[in-house]
């Protein structure tokens, strides 16, 4: 029989508080972005990856990014045009901001505070959905991956408290035992989603998480772990402050979740193999067992760990990180998440974890350019594709079979141009 693995939090815990408030580095970007017509501009010739990987050397460190003059100018100078106000009531949104003067945007802020999950007082996260009108399922429960693009808005609105919450808390239950039936599952697994337990005749409140036991399939949430260590990098960059990513417990948990994923194994390329059912999207791309969701939250994943990790004491785990060429989302998200690691991981105590992470980002972003991008000529020459070729030679090397290329991939030509 499943079991729930339960986790009580209490308020007096050893966690110090982070209170320092920040502001939106890029606001005033995106301000003037919404005045302007919006224009499609495609580039081919040149990757994200490439464009970025020669950034990081020069600020691996976030204490060593935060030191600079230069930079920390540029912030009081942003501090100056937007600075989120200070609210006495924690459900007050900011007055006078530019996006609260749109009637859509109130309406909003209303229905995502009425999902507000409150765990002894504070608040760490938001349901699933809130409809009544069905049978909620499993939609009451606070969902690691949907509640990512909760935690923007409230950082974006200087609710940093909730944001910080949740990642505290889904850190604590990552770290007990998880069981299905007899078997324990990897130290690392975050939890597919949480939900608060309330006991009225003991008064008291207890969080239970979900790791897959009740999921269609039983199948484990691949991208959670991708989608917290994401989450921890922009609360990072946001607030301005290190400290959190910077906890043993922090540390600890990114390592945890990217030993999961770096391990050597058989594959043969960069990707990130996962069960079919374990990247949310549930959609075969041609990949079968690596969503392309996965391979992008894995990828950030190991980002953001690598700028987070201490590199004295996880060396050897930044060396392995990478993956392998299956479903695209999935190595998105795990690109993603490298990116991320990279950011949040501490040089000091982890640099052969910081080096597994770069090499295994230089494999994943040259398998991807290689064999993920779809434009008009690759098309042509899957289709063209002849299959169950042998030896080295074949240029169908993954047997793709023509015929499975579904037609709205085939109208991709259509905008090749645009």
């Amino acid at each position: 029989m499943a079991m729930n693995f339960t986790e009580n939090i209490y308020q007096n815990g050893s966690m110090k508080s982070v209170e320092n408030s920040g502001s939106i580095f890029e606001i005033e970007d995106i301000l003037k972005t919404l005045d302007r017509p919006r224009t499609i501009n495609i580039e081919r010739n040149r990757s994200f990856d490439e464009r970025s990987m020669s950034e990081l050397s020069n600020c691996l460190s976030p204490r060593q990014f935060f030191k600079d003059p230069e930079y920390s100018a540029h912030v009081e100078h942003l501090e100056s045009i937007y600075s989120p106000s200070r609210r006495s009531v924690f459900n007050s949104p900011r007055e006078n901001g530019y996006f609260e003067s749109h009637a859509m945007v109130a309406d909003a802020w209303e229905a995502l505070r009425r999902s507000m999950v409150h765990f002894r007082g504070q608040p760490v996260g938001t349901i699933a959905a809130v409809d009544h009108s069905v049978e909620k399922v499993n939609y009451d429960q606070v969902f690691v991956r949907d509640f990512v693009p909760s935690a923007l808005a409230f950082l974006m609105n200087g609710e940093h408290e909730i944001v910080k919450n949740f990642l505290l808390k889904t850190l604590r239950l990552q770290s007990g035992e998880k069981r299905i039936d007899q078997f324990k599952l990897g130290e690392g697994v975050m939890p597919a989603s949480f939900k608060v337990l309330h006991d009225p005749v003991r008064n008291n409140e207890t969080l239970v998480a979900d790791f897959g036991e009740s999921a269609i399939g039983r199948v484990a949430p691949v991208d959670s772990g991708f989608w917290w260590i994401i989450l921890l990098r922009a609360y990072t960059k946001h607030t301005g402050d290190s400290s959190l990513a910077e906890l043993p417990e922090c540390q600890k948990g990114m390592r945890l979740i990217l030993s999961l994923c770096i391990s050597e194994g058989f594959d043969t390329f960069p990707t990130l193999l996962c069960a079919d059912g374990c990247s949310m999207i549930d959609r075969r791309m041609g990949v079968y067992g690596y969503p392309i969701e996965i391979q992008a939250l894995f990828f950030m994943a190991l980002r953001c760990a690598l700028l987070l990790l201490k590199q004295d004491d996880g060396k050897e785990l930044v060396d392995q990180i990478g993956v392998y060429g299956y479903p695209i989302e999935i190595q998105a998200l795990f690109f993603m998440a490298l990116r991320c690691a990279l950011l949040l991981l501490k040089q000091d105590d982890g640099k052969e974890l910081v080096d597994q992470i770069v090499n295994r980002l230089h494999a994943l972003s040259f398998h991807m350019r290689s064999y993920f991008w779809l434009d008009s000529k690759q098309l042509n020459d899957i289709y063209r594709y002849k299959t169950e070729e042998y030896s080295h030679t074949a240029v169908n090397k993954f047997n793709v079979m023509p015929d499975s290329l579904l037609f709205f991939i085939l109208e991709l030509d259509k905008y090749e141009d645009v």
